[in-house]
């Protein structure tokens, strides 16, 4: 039996692909040692473009894969993790003694709006 990979343009929002980059995106939006596509791919030891292709939802080599997850300090297989909780703990981790509250987490992870937990009720 063959397996066809969605093209990139028609990429779900829950494609291996899409989460990987959503994953690698959060964290590099909150790390400003890999804040940008160069520094992450400094640091990973690929091209930018392998970077580049992964934030698009491209394909990119299992080697790439894991060399960005070593980056990060995570295993290859936890940056296809598409479970709520488990990639606000997987994040966690990826921040280390930097990590934001779990509310601000999640307003990374686009769970929740910004401010939506710290609005105070009026009177």
């Amino acid at each position: 039996m063959d397996f066809v990979l969605s093209h990139p343009q028609t990429m779900s929002k829950h494609s291996l692909r899409a989460i990987v980059a959503s994953t690698v995106r959060t964290a590099m939006e909150v790390r400003p040692e890999i804040s940008t596509q160069q520094k992450l791919a400094q640091r990973a030891g690929v091209a930018q473009s392998h970077i580049s292709r992964l934030l698009k939802g491209e394909n990119v080599t299992l080697d790439v894969l894991e060399k960005v997850a070593r980056a990060l300090k995570v295993e290859p297989f936890e940056l296809i993790i598409d479970n709520d909780r488990a990639r606000l703990s997987l994040l966690a981790r990826i921040f280390g003694k930097d990590a934001p509250s779990d509310a601000e987490t999640e307003r990374l992870l686009k769970l929740r709006p910004k401010d939506a937990g710290d609005a105070k009720p009026t009177s």
